[in-house]
């Protein structure tokens, strides 16, 4: 008699994703894209633009590397802040999809649905330029834009996405 071996499953699902992914056609970006104005003078641009995600919490409860790394975070005053921002007007929310602004009105909407709760966000989706100021040994990460987003759960507990609620451009001036 045959057992389930999920391990088998998750190596051929891999399998076909990076084959799938390998027969994607690239698409290059203009080779003379516009470097940022708003450098430094002498810095050296190490990344422009690196998009990545943090969790904000861990995903496994067992994952006690996680737990330590994220021991100092608090999503719940983060949210609050930023949304904070975006309703008195100094922050300008934006649709993750289509990247157009949002009314005040339409992030209360999108904050009164039934599947959300600020205390749901658990990721930050970063948009950033990095550069190295060697004079001064510092490196620095500028933030360019960032995404609340917030957890979907199965009916059993398990973790099933992130759905993104809105995107805040930052340095919009300088863009």
């Amino acid at each position: 008699m045959r057992t389930f071996k999920p391990e088998r499953i998750l190596t051929g699902l891999a399998g076909l994703l990076l084959l799938g992914l390998g027969a994607c056609e690239q698409v290059q970006e203009p080779s003379g894209a516009a470097l940022p104005t708003h450098l430094p003078n002498g810095a050296v641009l190490l990344s422009d633009t690196l998009v990545y995600s943090v969790d904000l919490v861990p995903a496994d409860s067992l994952d006690t590397w996680s737990a330590w790394r994220l021991r100092h975070v608090a999503p719940r005053p983060m949210a609050d802040f930023l949304l904070n921002e975006v309703y008195d007007g100094s922050l300008q929310a934006y649709d993750y999809f289509s990247d157009q602004p949002l009314s005040i009105d339409e992030v209360r909407r999108r904050e009164q649905a039934d599947d959300y709760h600020r205390n749901l966000v658990e990721e930050f989706q970063f948009e950033e330029t990095w550069y190295y100021l060697p004079g001064e040994q510092r490196f620095h990460k500028e933030v360019h834009a960032l995404v609340l987003a917030y957890s979907l759960y199965a009916s059993d507990g398990s973790l099933r996405g992130r759905k993104p609620v809105l995107r805040i451009r930052l340095n919009t001036n300088n863009d």
